[in-house]
């Protein structure tokens, strides 16, 4: 285990000694899809057509099976955690931790009662980039395989948008927005 992943474990075993028992929260009731409204500046239709044409097209199921990073898993008998919380997952040591910072968590089980999409257990993590020099970099989501626990799987996706380019062709450009706004 590296030494980050060792230091982590120290402040997670730490965090959880100090930690005292919180009452569990009510049950939130079903949400109103209602209130929620996706607004677009303008019509992109044809514009994503285009893209369609030239760029192939994956869904979430096969962006979660063809995780191109391996995780490493780490479980309850080594860090003090509460039953539910079996399994942490430490990121391959090769991506790059100081320029990417994670935001945001949230996974299939969030999204149905079954807990599946696509008839996949997932977990998502959003990240922005942090690198003033590189503000093009905008958003990224971690789609996480845990189907092996052990050595989960995962694979990185930029967030983009459609635009057009200087000669007026079909293209895309990062989403910069803060990952947690």
């Amino acid at each position: 285990m590296t030494t980050h992943a060792t230091s982590a474990l120290h402040r997670l075993r730490a965090s959880a000694e100090a930690s005292s028992p919180v009452a569990a929260a009510p049950a939130a009731g079903p949400i109103d899809a209602g209130r929620f409204r996706l607004r677009l500046d303008g019509d992109l239709t044809g514009l994503v057509a285009r893209l369609d044409e030239r760029l192939p097209a994956a869904s979430v199921r096969q962006v979660a099976d063809d995780g191109n990073r391996t995780g490493e898993g780490l479980f309850a008998p080594e860090v003090p955690l509460p039953p539910r919380y079996a399994g942490l997952l430490l990121w391959d040591d090769d991506d790059p931790h100081t320029r990417w910072y994670p935001q945001g968590i949230t996974g299939s089980a969030d999204a149905r009662a079954d807990g599946r999409y696509e008839d996949r257990r997932l977990l998502l993590v959003s990240w922005y980039d942090n690198l003033d020099e590189a503000p093009d970099k905008g958003v990224r989501v971690s789609f996480i395989n845990p189907t092996n626990i052990q050595v989960p799987t995962y694979r990185h996706v930029l967030l983009v948008e459609p635009c057009t380019d200087a000669g007026g062709e079909p293209s895309f450009r990062a989403v910069t927005v803060h990952a947690g706004a």
